[in-house]
């Protein structure tokens, strides 16, 4: 009962956190750092879908000082159809097995996906470094419901930035 507390906490914190940013971009870094800082991760980072064909790139990313940034690399390969299955499915995926020369240093990796009514937007990856993390379900729920919350932040910047530009092509037509 003390651990559900303490994740509705978080969650109510972060969402209010998330939900004060007004561009996808601020919304994207504020999520990381929010998600990192509360579960106190080794590295969190958003990497957003466009479609299958398109790469999976870090555009936001929090990360310990002992960590490598991986901010605007792109995901290839194994690890992109991790995450691509998780953004398709809607269902969080749990990596604890890698190699002893995993680049990236993992132990533990949480892969969620954000979406906004059923359209895929993104994926929240969550790393463990430095010791196996084994993700809890209070832990998997809390991620899953802040994605959701920002599947929604993110449908509105860009639903704000279309009206915007609609608004401005109609000034101009006048």
């Amino acid at each position: 009962m003390q651990k559900a507390g303490k994740f509705e906490n978080l969650l109510l914190l972060t969402v209010k956190q998330i939900q004060q940013q007004r561009e996808v971009e601020e919304i994207w870094q504020q999520t990381v750092e929010s998600l990192g800082t509360a579960l106190g991760v080794s590295r969190c980072m958003i990497l957003p879908y466009k479609d299958s064909s398109a790469l999976l790139e870090v555009v936001a990313e929090y990360r310990q000082e002992s960590c490598t940034s991986l901010l605007g690399r792109s995901i290839l390969d194994a690890e992109a159809a991790v995450v691509e299955k998780a953004i398709l499915s809607g269902e969080p995926l749990i990596v604890e097995q890698f190699s002893l020369a995993d680049l990236w240093q993992r132990q533990s990796m949480l892969v969620v996906g954000v979406r906004y009514m059923d359209q895929p937007l993104g994926a929240i990856v969550l790393h463990q470094c430095n010791f196996p993390h084994h993700w809890q379900a209070g832990e998997i729920a809390f991620v899953q419901e802040v994605a959701e919350q920002v599947g929604c932040c993110i449908a509105h910047a860009n639903l704000k930035q279309r009206l915007e530009e609609a608004r401005a092509l109609a000034q101009e037509a006048y």
